[in-house]
């Protein structure tokens, strides 16, 4: 079942050691815990090491020992002390000989289990701030793993569980290194990084009655004839329906003409969808597959760098109303996601632009290193220069990103996944209110991260004006950045129904720090006054 190690990776208390232990039992596998072997390397225990104060020799012997265990590939489990794989290097290395996955827990839940723990662990702080502290540091490198399992409240038997279900992911998956799976309580699949042609090796697509394409016009101009010969090479029989381009055409109207055009074609409930677009289509495409006999599978093939760096992941699909952005829609997650930079190809400045807006957005939750290597991005997406291969290392960034926290939070019920509406709720409002035309999505999103940034400012919730610093990535990648040419009372009234708002206040995500989104309520009226108030 597993053909190479299973490396644990996670905060101190997170309980790596005694679910590693119970899983190799279960899988009838070997395992090693990294804290033991150094103890054996050594002869010191890291808190021995770290009470004498020699915590960077301590952190040598660390990458010694992770070296000496890639250097064999037998199949065993691995678990990791805490702060081995903080360091990005040694994530990269686990992820090239192995499984890696992140056991993520909240703070509260981990200083639950330290106050009860007999085992000395120097390093954990002692009071919640530091815990918090320490976190927010590690917490984006651990996300970087194939996959995080969100182990608060759950017993032993149900991670494994899960795990079981990861594994038989895995092992469908052509692709290892870069790819990631997405792992909620009731779904797991995988998002691969390699091309189009590669489908057919990850589903068998003649096992069902008929494959159905939803793409856009001019996406299937230029890639639908590709898809469907590929298709029919497998011996599936497929048909399509394409849908205008332009954010205006997602309704609900344009989803029921879809929907109606592929019953008309054959499609029953033993078929399956094939979503290949921008983030419009997916979110369409989605929207259809989840109520078209009560749901079909379906998978998506983004064409666009907004919509693989976050529309197709994460089960959001939904259309558009008079009343705002994505008012209607359902929660389903597809079955399988594959991210081909091939197609970004044919891209306008002005899609580039787009993505770079959500990329921007990502960068701000996760961490200031991740802004500041925007920063070489942006002069290329202003200047149309940018190639696929520039953009690698952010979509696999975002990307790893954005299936850690639907993994953790699939509903958007907790603050996890909220903070990925972080600029959002005034994009969705200028959106609407230029009748979803003439603003692209993620040149909305970018106009809203600087409104959250200056509502954030203006509430004392940072210390800092980061609205600034937006501001000059934006304006480095050519892109709208002064925000007060924007707001309008009728952009206001879009907001007043944004679906966040519950009674006369809005869930609202706000800006800590670079890398510390808050998730808040705030009255609207309060976002009124901090939003148009004059300099």
């Amino acid at each position: 079942m597993l053909t190479s190690p299973l490396f644990l990776v996670g905060f101190m208390a997170c309980g790596k050691t005694t679910l590693g232990a119970t899983l190799a039992k279960t899988l009838l596998l070997p395992f090693v815990d990294t804290d033991d072997i150094l103890e054996q390397h050594t002869g010191k225990t890291p808190a021995q090491w770290l009470l004498e104060d020699k915590e960077s020799f301590f952190r040598h012997e660390e990458t010694t020992i992770l070296s000496m265990l890639c250097l064999d590939s037998t199949p065993r489990i691995i678990a990791t002390g805490g702060g081995l794989p903080a360091n990005l290097h040694h994530m990269n290395i686990m992820r090239h000989h192995g499984l890696v996955i992140y056991l993520q827990a909240s703070c509260n839940y981990l200083n639950k289990r330290y106050q009860t723990s007999t085992i000395q662990r120097p390093l954990f702080p002692q009071n919640i701030n530091d815990l918090q502290t320490m976190y927010n540091k590690r917490h984006p490198i651990y996300r970087q793993a194939h996959s995080t399992i969100a182990t608060d409240n759950k017993t032993i038997e149900q991670i494994i569980a899960m795990i079981q279900h990861l594994l038989v992911t895995w092992n469908t998956m052509t692709s290892h290194v870069t790819s990631q799976i997405v792992s909620t309580t009731r779904k797991t699949y995988p998002v691969i990084f390699d091309e189009v042609s590669s489908l057919s090796t990850q589903i068998t697509l003649n096992q069902f009655s008929k494959i159905g394409i939803i793409s856009d016009s001019c996406c299937d101009t230029i890639y639908g004839k590709r898809l469907r010969d590929h298709i029919e090479q497998t011996g599936a029989t497929s048909v399509t329906a394409t849908v205008p381009t332009g954010e205006s055409h997602k309704t609900i109207e344009t989803a029921m003409q879809v929907a109606s055009l592929l019953i008309e074609q054959g499609i029953d409930r033993n078929s399956m969808i094939i979503i290949m677009g921008g983030g419009l289509v997916g979110d369409l495409g989605g929207f259809v597959s989840s109520i078209l006999f009560r749901g079909l599978p379906f998978l998506q093939i983004p064409t666009s760098l907004l919509a693989m760096i976050d529309a197709s992941i994460g089960g959001k699909n939904g259309v558009n109303t008079s009343w705002g952005k994505n008012i209607v829609g359902t929660i389903t997650q597809p079955s399988l996601v594959i991210v081909d930079q091939q197609l970004l190809t044919t891209l306008s400045r002005q899609d580039y632009q787009s993505g770079f807006g959500e990329l921007i957005k990502y960068a701000l939750i996760d961490s200031e290193s991740f802004f500041v290597q925007l920063h070489r991005l942006a002069p290329m997406i202003a200047n149309k220069t940018v190639v696929p291969t520039d953009l690698t290392n952010a979509i696999q960034h975002a990307v790893a990103m954005k299936t850690s926290i639907v993994s953790i939070d699939e509903h958007d019920t907790h603050h996890d996944r909220c903070v990925l509406n972080l600029g959002h709720t005034i994009g969705h409002a200028l959106e609407a209110e230029h009748q979803y035309k003439d603003m692209p999505h993620g040149i909305a999103v970018g106009l809203g991260l600087l409104a959250a940034a200056r509502i954030s400012f203006r509430l004392g919730i940072c210390d800092t004006n980061i609205e600034t610093s937006i501001s000059a990535l934006l304006a480095s990648a050519d892109m709208p950045h002064h925000l007060d040419k924007y707001l309008t009372e009728s952009m206001w009234s879009f907001l007043c129904h944004d679906k966040k708002r519950i009674n006369k206040s809005l869930r609202f995500v706000a800006l800590k720090n670079i890398g510390t989104p808050v998730v808040t309520n705030i009255p609207l009226k309060t976002i009124k006054k901090h939003l148009f108030i004059k300099r």
